[in-house]
């Protein structure tokens, strides 16, 4: 005989995983309730979630935080191609419009006729800082696709 071919037994070989995985999940269990604090936990919510934190960006740090937010809503929704009116003309959301181009494959629209989506941007000037806040609305149904606002230092 040329060949000599070992028949492995599979039933065996799932045993010993089936014990190795229930050993490795009691040690994660058992050292689990060692990681935590002795004594009571504290009352009511440990992390308050109603309002995320508020963060002071400097205005390239502001265009960043729009384009990743804006980019992953738009290549979640598969935009790729949708014609876009735009309703700004500054430079810091025409560079946030042009870097999610690049990105997401969204197209700026020529007119009303052939836009499927609405992007908004605004300013609100404050003492020492002001908020900006974009949004993308689709046109069919007047629905607010992505909405995002952020606060941007504008003195020392």
């Amino acid at each position: 005989m040329f060949l000599n071919i070992k028949i492995i037994d599979f039933r065996a070989v799932a045993k010993r995983f089936a014990v190795a995985f229930g050993v490795a999940g009691c040690i994660m269990l058992f050292n689990g309730c060692e990681s935590l604090p002795p004594g009571d936990p504290p009352d009511g919510p440990i992390v308050d979630t109603s309002e995320p934190p508020s963060r002071m960006f400097s205005i390239d740090q502001a265009v960043n935080y729009m384009t990743t937010s804006l980019s992953t809503v738009c290549i979640q929704h598969g935009f790729r191609g949708v014609a876009v009116l735009k309703t700004f003309s500054d430079t810091y959301s025409n560079k946030v419009f042009r870097q999610v181009a690049d990105i997401s494959g969204i197209v700026a629209a020529t007119g009303t006729a052939r836009s499927e989506l609405l992007m908004t941007s605004k300013f609100i000037k404050h003492p020492g800082n002001m908020t900006w806040e974009m949004r993308l609305i689709r046109l069919n149904g007047n629905k607010v696709i992505w909405s995002n606002k952020t606060t941007i230092k504008t003195s020392n």
